[in-house]
């Protein structure tokens, strides 16, 4: 496809390019090793130090040694780059957020929906996240432990029927419908706990082979 093309793609299929950022930006996300990136400061600095006392002494260098500290300066220059970039995306799309206000508001304005009583819906009572991911597990069991992303929120649609609140189907500032981003928001974390596999094909969604003993201990 040539540049216009999936320029217009994109356009007419916002959903599609929402996936696409998202699935970046999880990929990313997933290569940041906050802990382990000050782990290996300490270990980098304790080998250096040990390094240098064998050089210093005439001693050996073990080559085992060597080679632990050439992979730990790369495994933490990997995880530096992920997190430059990430946070070079996010930046870019707050701008981008604050570039284009709707009315001088961030959020466009939706419709409140009221309840079968005719009260108002009040804020803050979307479905928990474990719900979801409760929901997203049986259904993909029912796939074979993985689906497209697709067919996924279809058939969530029916599972979370009597389970989502009013609330769950407003829009949200993207203007997509509530409850789908939350799934979407759900997967994410269930790939950052090892829930599901984080090098699935585009739109594809694997369950990992101990998903069952992270659902088990969820909180």
């Amino acid at each position: 496809m040539e540049k216009n093309e999936v320029l217009d793609f994109l356009i007419n299929n916002p959903d599609i390019l929402l996936e696409i950022v998202g699935e970046i930006l999880n990929q990313y996300h997933s290569n940041i090793d906050h802990i382990g990136i000050a782990e290996s400061k300490m270990q980098l600095v304790e080998i250096s130090k040990t390094i240098d006392r064998l050089e210093c002494t005439g001693i050996p260098v073990p080559d085992e040694l060597r080679n632990l500290k050439s992979s730990l300066l790369a495994a933490s220059n990997n995880s530096k780059q992920a997190q430059t970039r990430y946070e070079m995306i996010i930046r870019g799309l707050n701008d981008l957020c604050s570039k284009y206000k709707i009315n001088g508001h961030t959020k466009p304005r939706v419709r409140r929906r009221s309840r079968d009583d005719g009260s108002p819906v009040r804020k803050g009572r979307l479905t928990p996240r474990k719900t979801l991911i409760r929901a997203i597990v049986q259904v993909m069991e029912q796939m074979g432990n993985s689906g497209h992303k697709r067919e996924i929120h279809n058939r969530l649609e029916n599972v979370l029927a009597d389970v989502l609140n009013p609330e769950d189907y407003e829009l949200d500032s993207s203007g997509l419908v509530t409850w789908h981003h939350q799934v979407d928001w759900a997967r994410m974390y269930m790939v950052q706990i090892g829930m599901m596999r984080n090098d699935s094909p585009r739109g594809v969604w694997e369950l990992t082979e101990n998903y069952k003993e992270l659902l088990d201990g969820l909180k």
